[in-house]
């Protein structure tokens, strides 16, 4: 079930990747492009499974650090409301 109740299907599921790609491409156009040619450059053998494996954990660890930033910045926001 999705978040409205409606049953889901892969027709909503599809509409629902592109409206957030649409998003990422308009909010975020130079990273989305980044990821749109890291992913083909991936796919199409340009890399060893080595490679890319290195590239997926530094990029892990990227995004965990952003991540924990933005988290932390919420909470700070949280908490400087409260008070």
């Amino acid at each position: 079930m999705s978040r409205d109740g409606e049953p889901r299907t892969l027709h909503s599921d599809l509409a629902r990747v592109r409206n957030l790609l649409e998003w990422a491409v308009c909010e975020q156009p130079f990273a989305a492009t980044a990821t749109a040619a890291g992913i083909g450059f991936a796919l199409g053998g340009g890399w060893t499974a080595a490679r890319l494996a290195l590239l997926l954990q530094a990029g892990s660890r990227v995004a965990t650090a952003w991540l924990g930033g933005a988290v932390r910045g919420r909470g700070q926001e949280n908490i400087d409301e409260r008070h």
